[in-house]
C-alpha cells in the first residue's frame, strides 16, 4: 500500500474541508480502511494524532481571519468547528502564545504555515502499531576524519552554511578512491536544552598529503544500532527523523544507549545511488521478542 499517497490525499481533503465536520470515521471511510488502522497509519506518517493535526490546520486557517478580516471571534470559532469562543481562544493561545484578540488589536503578523510535506519512507506493522521500517545492525569501530560543527535543524541559514561546508569538504577529498561519509549528532549535558546540535562530519578513511587541513578525527565506537532509511537531506527532514526515532523507541520499548550520540547519518553507496541515507540509532540491546 502506498501510505504516502494515501496520507497526501487525506491532508488535501482536510485542507479543503477545514470548515466542515471531519471525523475519524468519515476520513477512514474515504480511503477504505478501518478507523483504527487508518489512525495508526496517519499518526506514523504525520507524527501526531488526527485530531491534533486538524486542530493545528484549523488554527492556521483561522489565523488568516483573525489578521485579515473583521469577523467576530465567536463566528471564527464556530466557522472552524470549535465548541465555543472560549475553547477557540484557549487553543489559539496554546498554539501561538497570544490570544486572537491581541493579535488583531495590535496588528501582529504571525506566519501562516504551509500544508506539511509528507515524507516518503517505508512503514511496517510493529507491536500493534505502525512505525518507520527498521532493522538491527552491529556496526564496527570506525575512525573518521573531518570536522566539528554546530547544526540547527530548524534554522535555514545555518543549514545552508553546513551544506556549503560539507560540500567543500567532500569536493576537497574527491581524490580519495572509496569512502563513506558520516554525520554524527551529539547530545551532551551542556547542550541538552539548546536547539543546536554538536555534530562531527567526516569520512572513514585517513587523509594523507592533502593540500588542506581536515586533521580532526573522531573514533566512532562499535555499537548496536536500529537502522532506518530516509530519502532526502537530513537538514530538511531532521525534525521528522527525530520525531520518528522517538516514536519508535516508545513503541518498541527499547532503551537508547547511554552514549552521548543522538544518532548517526551515513552517506554510503545507497545514498550515491538513490539519495537514501541510513540513520543509525544506538540502542542497548535487542529485546528477545524481536
Amino acid at each position: 500500500m502506498d501510505y504516502t499517497r494515501l496520507i497526501e490525499d487525506t491532508i488535501d481533503y482536510i485542507e479543503e474541508h477545514l470548515e466542515d465536520v471531519l471525523t475519524l470515521d468519515v476520513l477512514s471511510q474515504k480511503v477504505y480502511l478501518s478507523k483504527y488502522y487508518f489512525h495508526r497509519v496517519f499518526s506514523a506518517v504525520i507524527g501526531c494524532s488526527l485530531n491534533k493535526y486538524m486542530t493545528k490546520r484549523r488554527l492556521n486557517r483561522a489565523l488568516v481571519y483573525v489578521m485579515e478580516t473583521s469577523e467576530t471571534m465567536v463566528d471564527i470559532a464556530y466557522r472552524f468547528q470549535f465548541a465555543s469562543q472560549g475553547s477557540f481562544t484557549r487553543a489559539f493561545k496554546n498554539h501561538y502564545g497570544l490570544p486572537p484578540g491581541q493579535v488583531r488589536k495590535e496588528k501582529i503578523q504571525l506566519p501562516i504555515e504551509p500544508v506539511p510535506h509528507v515524507l516518503k519512507r517505508c512503514l511496517k506493522n510493529f507491536n500493534s502499531d505502525m512505525v518507520t521500517d527498521f532493522s538491527f545492525t552491529q556496526d564496527k569501530e570506525r575512525l573518521l576524519t573531518g570536522f566539528y560543527m554546530d547544526v540547527d535543524l530548524s534554522d535555514a541559514q545555518i543549514q545552508e552554511k553546513v551544506k556549503a561546508k560539507a560540500k567543500h569538504f567532500l569536493q576537497a577529498v574527491n581524490s580519495v578512491a572509496d569512502y563513506n561519509a558520516y554525520a554524527v549528532y551529539f547530545q551532551t549535558k551542556e547542550q541538552a536544552n539548546r536547539e543546536r546540535l554538536r555534530t562531527f562530519f567526516g569520512i572513514d578513511v585517513q587523509l594523507e598529503n592533502q593540500p588542506f587541513d581536515w586533521s580532526t578525527t573522531y573514533l566512532l565506537p562499535r555499537m548496536l544500532n536500529a537502522k532506518f532509511q530516509y530519502t532526502g537531506d537530513l537538514l530538511n527532514i531532521g525534525d521528522i527523523v527525530v520525531r520518528d526515532l522517538g516514536r519508535w523507541l516508545n513503541i518498541a520499548k527499547v532503551k537508547k544507549d547511554v552514549k552521548d550520540i543522538l544518532f548517526i547519518q551515513a552517506y554510503d553507496h545507497a545514498y550515491q545511488d538513490n539519495q537514501a541515507s541510513s540513520i543509525y540509532l544506538p540502542i542497548r540491546l535487542i529485546p528477545q521478542d524481536m
